[in-house]
């Protein structure tokens, strides 16, 4: 309790200066819930979980999920049905759905929404662009162009109905197209052409046109987003009351503010706080395991500038990358650094997905073994001659992925007598020397969008967009190729082979599991923390 006294008074402390003190918030008509800083409301550029929050106040996509069960319900598509070959996808849309405005939501509007993703490609476009048939709507030509918008296999039959032709089966479908991002759009949001040219569209929110159980009342820049019940929405998901999203870009700041009674919920806390927290057992506090999985990236081919072909070697050996993997102590990792606020992870895809799916981990391959991390590390040093010093990348911020890693050399140091030097870069610096491979270790952190293991382990496919290591396995491919081909019981133990060949040669080091820490006041429903992190306003109301 004394250290939760300590932090209450710190952060009390800091509002005393802070900008917040200064500036008297606007009554709230609502629920007030804090959120990180948005950069956009675009749903074609969003890439960011509280952006998809204000987007899935605004606009409703075909279905969504249950925050407890993470099943798809029906949203704006009312039902749906697969063909005999599972290759054709039927959606029958609300026949009372509207836009914000009043005029009546239309399958064409749908797929304008998905074909604009394909487009622009956008940061969600490659969810569609694998699985789509015909879904190569970006070509520079504009008549190769026109021809991919003909022939891709996002069709209309009638107003109400909406056919998507995959690919390949696709059993979790749904899950992808619940995604915030796959929301239908109006003529004027989906002009083709340069997204800057259509920025005005998105940043006035309170002039935005959504077909989402609310609307955007009124807005301050950087400060907050207000919203109430949309008066044209008749779909399954009626909002119940106001909702105030208020912009809060420091954690300590939002539990200033919550204990202060200015904020209701908070969706993002610190690890120290969580923990803080939990030991007085304050009420409102919600956890579950997240699906996300803090690992690390091994550069596996050498560098495209200033090689060092040493270090390319020693990074190739699978016996060192094993030994790297078994020398972290995972538990004391979570326990004496993360304070619990986190599941050691000695796999890609999280354990805690068998919870909702009949799919098990291999959680033993690269499970801790300081013996056997020895004893790989000495066959490595045998077939090298030395194992020279590594860089790794870390991100700038949270402060929290520098201590991890901090911690993650100094098990290497200690139990392997490997060196590995650490090297703090802004996200923009990281992800261009991620993507370029410009780097030995990356320190990197995955969050699932959708509940299955594939949102996981294409990750790692042959020049997969996320791969950025160089791992190129021609059966770990054959393997997720079956598994896309099979159903049921063949599909799983198909991906559960797929996890153990990656983690038997590993490109990537899992450190841990987040948890989805969410604070709500008591009397507040209608939040329930999740793997998935989902919150939605429209549900949110008080006892």
């Amino acid at each position: 309790m004394r250290r939760l006294l300590i932090l209450i008074a710190a952060v009390l402390a800091f509002g005393a200066v802070a900008p917040w003190a200064l500036h008297p918030l606007p009554h709230a008509k609502g629920p007030v819930v804090a959120l990180g800083l948005p950069r956009t409301i675009d749903p074609v550029q969003a890439a960011r979980l509280d952006e998809f929050r204000l987007i899935t106040a605004l606009f409703e996509p075909l279905v969504r999920l249950d925050p407890g069960t993470l099943q798809p319900q029906p949203a704006l598509a009312q039902s749906w049905e697969i063909s005999a070959d599972r290759l054709t996808w039927t959606f029958h849309l609300n026949p009372r759905a509207c836009w914000s405005d009043g005029h009546p939501v239309t399958a064409q509007d749908m797929r304008r929404g998905l074909i604009r993703h394909l487009v622009v490609q956008s940061p969600n476009a490659f969810y569609l662009d694998g699985i789509v048939a015909g879904a190569k709507c970006h070509e520079q030509d504009a008549q190769a162009r026109q021809q991919a918008l003909a022939s891709c296999g996002i069709r209309c039959p009638d107003e109400r109905t909406l056919t998507v032709t995959l690919t390949h089966p696709v059993p979790y479908l749904t899950a992808i197209l619940s995604l915030a991002a796959f929301v239908p759009a109006t003529e004027a949001q989906a002009q083709d052409g340069d997204l800057r040219q259509q920025a005005a569209t998105w940043n006035d929110p309170s002039a935005i046109i959504g077909n989402g159980p609310m609307i955007c009342t009124g807005s301050l820049a950087r400060h907050h987003y207000d919203f109430a019940p949309s008066p044209h929405y008749a779909g399954p998901h009626p909002a119940h009351g106001a909702v105030r999203a208020l912009i809060v870009e420091n954690p300590g700041t939002s539990l200033r503010l919550y204990l202060s009674g200015q904020v209701d919920a908070i969706l993002l806390l610190p690890a120290d706080a969580v923990h803080d927290i939990a030991q007085a057992h304050m009420p409102g506090l919600q956890q579950a395991t997240s699906l996300s999985t803090a690992f690390l990236r091994l550069r596996l081919v050498a560098r495209r500038s200033q090689d060092v072909p040493a270090v390319t070697a020693a990074l190739a050996n699978p016996q060192l990358r094993r030994a790297l993997a078994r020398s972290i102590d995972r538990a004391a990792l979570v326990d004496g650094l993360l304070l619990g606020d986190a599941v050691p992870a000695t796999t890609f895809v999280p354990a805690d997905l068998a919870r909702y799916l009949p799919y098990h981990p291999p959680i033993g391959i690269l499970a801790s073994d300081a013996t056997a991390a020895r004893r790989d590390a000495d066959a490595a040093r045998k077939a090298l001659g030395v194992i020279p010093e590594f860089e790794m990348i870390v991100p700038s911020h949270p402060a929290e992925r520098l201590s991890a890693a901090e911690f993650v050399v100094d098990c290497w140091r200690r139990q392997l007598g490997i060196r590995v030097t650490l090297a703090q870069l802004p996200q923009t610096e990281l992800r261009a020397r991620e993507v370029g491979q410009q780097y030995d270790l990356d320190y990197a952190t995955w969050l699932g969008d959708f509940l299955d293991p594939t949102t996981f382990l294409d990750c790692f496919r042959t020049a997969g967009g996320a791969n950025r290591t160089g791992y190129a396995d021609a059966a770990y491919d054959h393997l997720l190729d079956s598994a896309s081909l099979a159903d049921g019981a063949q599909r799983w133990a198909a991906l559960e082979a797929a996890e153990s060949h990656l983690l038997a040669d590993p490109p990537l080091i899992p450190l841990f599991h987040g948890k989805c820490s969410f604070l709500v006041r008591p009397g507040l429903e209608g939040l329930a923390a999740n793997p998935l992190e989902i919150a939605y306003f429209d549900e949110l109301r008080w006892r």
